[in-house]
């Protein structure tokens, strides 16, 4: 009888020092996970307080444009910042964001969709983005943020995150710490330029060169 008694306790003593391991794991990695969440906010605050750089703007055409570029500007940052931020390999040297941009409609119809690109000199690539319903009056200004050409980016990168033993997609804001926002280069390595503009009129400015 004493026997038995003595491997109950026995067997609640294992149980309780079991519990006691298992909470202590799991205030570790609830710990753990405070202090990169904190860390992450820090690194992205850094980014955020970082002046904008100008970005270049080509508002050149063989016609005049109808939307003119006034300003464009973004964030720019080194390759190990660019890792610590978002934490995906950085496979260049320096990273920018899409542009923020200030367009002004210098043509004397409303514009009712248009679309803007970003070039790439190294690549000669262009990153394009369309609005479809806009309606920007003769000499009204229009606002574009690097959100904007992140957002349908971002829905191409799809990440799933485990929970519950289970892998569900990731809701993550947009922010600056998404890949989206960032393409590879420098500031000096890209362009923007108005592609192509419609007009309430139903008729169409297309960028000749």
């Amino acid at each position: 009888m004493e026997n038995r008694n003595g491997k109950v306790f026995l067997g609640i003593a294992i149980l309780l020092l079991l519990l006691v391991v298992g909470v202590g794991i799991i205030r570790s990695a609830s710990g753990e996970s405070i202090i990169q969440d904190k860390q992450s906010v820090a690194v992205i605050e850094g980014v955020r307080e970082t002046p904008s750089v100008s970005m270049l703007v080509d508002n050149s055409d063989s016609t005049e444009p109808p939307l003119f570029i006034l300003a464009a500007d973004g964030k720019a940052i080194d390759g190990a910042d660019y890792q610590r931020l978002t934490g995906a390999r950085a496979d260049a040297s320096r990273y920018v964001t899409f542009p923020n941009l200030r367009l002004v409609n210098q043509s004397n119809l409303t514009i009712t969709r248009f679309s803007v690109c970003m070039k790439s000199k190294l690549a000669g690539e262009r990153n394009c983005l369309q609005f479809r319903t806009v309606k920007i009056a003769p000499s009204a200004e229009f606002l574009v943020t690097s959100k904007d050409w992140a957002g349908p980016r971002s829905k191409m990168r799809v990440k799933f995150a485990e929970k519950d033993g289970a892998f569900a997609r990731a809701n993550r804001t947009l922010d600056l710490d998404s890949e989206a926002i960032w393409m590879p280069g420098d500031v000096q390595d890209y362009s923007i330029e108005l592609l192509s503009a419609s007009f309430e009129n139903e008729t169409r400015w297309v960028r000749q060169r």
